[in-house]
């Protein structure tokens, strides 16, 4: 897609519009939500790919952790960390102190 750490250049992001399966981000924004749960895992990887590249894991880190800050679900008005099942609030903090090298503890 584009050479190893280099992510789309301005022009290159106007192109990214128009073709499949990043226009379908732009139909989410637009409030098409069913053209977003239409992406395979394939388009998904490829999005992150984009979007990601060249991104440090500390900006990246910041990023995720001000969108849990104040994102809110458009159906309850509630942040997402709020919606949660009652059996994930009681096994919730045993996995965030269990550290893996799989699956480390970032926020």
């Amino acid at each position: 897609m584009f050479g190893e750490g280099s992510g789309p250049g301005q022009g290159e992001a106007r192109t990214l519009a128009n073709v499949a399966p990043f226009n379908t981000v732009l139909e989410l924004l637009h409030g098409d939500r069913a053209a977003m749960e239409k992406l395979t895992l394939p388009d998904l990887e490829k999005i992150a790919i984009v979007t990601l590249t060249g991104m440090s894991v500390e900006t990246f880190q910041a990023e995720a952790k001000q969108w849990l800050a104040e994102a809110k679900h458009p159906r309850w008005k509630k942040p997402y960390t709020e919606l949660t099942y009652q059996p994930m609030q009681v096994s919730a903090p045993a996995r965030r102190d269990h550290v893996s090298p799989y699956c480390p503890k970032v926020l």
